[in-house]
C-alpha cells in the first residue's frame, strides 16, 4: 500500500495536516521565507511522520493504485463501510538531523507536500506473529524491533 501523494505539490504552511515539524529542545524557532518548511533551533531536528491507511476492504490485497483497497477511515478504533476490516497501525518515522534554515530543502518528488512512501508484507510468518501479539493485541506502540 502506498501513503501520500508523490504527484502533490502545494504548500503546507504551518497547522497544516501532515507537515514536517521540528522535534527535540527548542523545538520550531520559525518557519522558511515561502512559510513551507519550520526552522528548527540548532538542538531540535526536521521530522516527518507518515502514517499509513488502517482500515482494509477485506477482499482485495492489492489494488492497481497501490491505494484503493485501504483507507483512513478508523472511527474510535473502527472500521465500517466499504472498508470494515481493521489493519495494524503502520507509520514511519524519518528523522533529518539538521537544525537551522530549510531554505534550499526539496523532496527529490518536490515540495514537502509531496512525501509519500510504501509498504508491503515481507515479515517472517513468526516474527509478525509474535508482534500481532505484543504490540497489535495489546494495543502498544511498538518499535522496528517489536520491542516497546
Amino acid at each position: 500500500m502506498i501513503a501520500g501523494n508523490s504527484k502533490s505539490q502545494v504548500p503546507t504552511p504551518a497547522g497544516s495536516p501532515n507537515q514536517f515539524w521540528c522535534a527535540g529542545e527548542g523545538g520550531e524557532i520559525g518557519r522558511n521565507a515561502d512559510g513551507n518548511w519550520p526552522v528548527c533551533a540548532p538542538t531540535a531536528k526536521l521530522v516527518y511522520q507518515l502514517v499509513f491507511p488502517d482500515c482494509w476492504d477485506g477482499k482485495h490485497l492489492d489494488s492497481p493504485d497501490h491505494k484503493s483497497h485501504v483507507s483512513y477511515d478508523t472511527v474510535n478504533g473502527k472500521c465500517s463501510g466499504a472498508y470494515p476490516v481493521a489493519i495494524p497501525s503502520v507509520s514511519f518515522v524519518i528523522g533529518y538531523p539538521t537544525g537551522g534554515s530549510p531554505d534550499g530543502l526539496s523532496l527529490s518528488s518536490g515540495m514537502a507536500s509531496s512525501i509519500h512512501g510504501d509498504f508491503f508484507n515481507a515479515w517472517d510468518n513468526t516474527a509478525l506473529g509474535q508482534r500481532v501479539k505484543d504490540c497489535v493485541v495489546q494495543s502498544a506502540k511498538c518499535n522496528s524491533a517489536g520491542t516497546f
